[in-house]
């Protein structure tokens, strides 16, 4: 008798456990706060994304990237490098179909729209052009973009769009297109 009680109360205890650890499996995982270190074709940064909600987060990046070439008189060619910051909030829409299909929503991986506010400060600016005057320029835009995990702490974001981008002195509508590659630090 004391075997069959001992015997159910342990078949009990591994159903109930059994079926929270699937509970628990059932559910979209939830976005995460991440802080990560960039590396994209012209540039490197850290980025640090803020969950808002559960379909919502807030996003700052700041980078050091080319943001020109151009030729000089005796054919050389000068690079021009600068700092940028940039705040924008994302918007993931498709964690649930994601889910569905088995994928992975570890580290934000997903796709998402975003508006984004950029600033890239006159002081930032290293190049080796002389008599050259640069503008603080300033850019406002939307973007689609999905993020990808390639490694437990690796992954990829493609993002592209259409910005405003403008100076004191000018204006202009600007096309919007990053690779990077992101390890996530915390």
């Amino acid at each position: 008798m004391k075997i069959n009680l001992k015997l159910t109360y342990l078949s009990i205890t591994l159903l109930f456990c059994s079926l929270t650890v699937y509970s628990q499996e059932d559910t979209v995982a939830p976005l995460e706060n991440l802080f990560s270190a960039n590396l994209n074709i012209i540039g490197a940064g850290v980025t640090y994304e803020r969950v808002l909600g559960n379909k919502f987060t807030t996003h700052f990046n700041a980078s050091y990237q080319l943001v020109g070439v151009s030729g000089g008189s005796n054919q050389d060619v000068d690079l021009t490098f600068a700092g940028n910051l940039s705040v924008g909030a994302r918007y993931y829409y498709n964690r649930e179909r994601r889910f569905e299909k088995g994928k992975k929503l570890t580290q934000n991986a997903g796709n998402f729209w975003a508006a984004e506010f950029q600033v890239i400060p006159d002081f930032t600016v290293a190049t080796e052009e002389r008599n050259v005057r640069y503008l603080t320029t300033y850019l406002v835009g939307a973007k689609y973009g999905l993020r990808r995990n390639i490694t437990r702490n690796l992954n990829y974001e493609c993002e592209f769009g259409l910005g405003y981008l403008f100076t004191d002195e000018d204006a202009t509508v600007y096309p919007l297109l990053e690779f990077k590659l992101q390890y996530v630090l915390f």
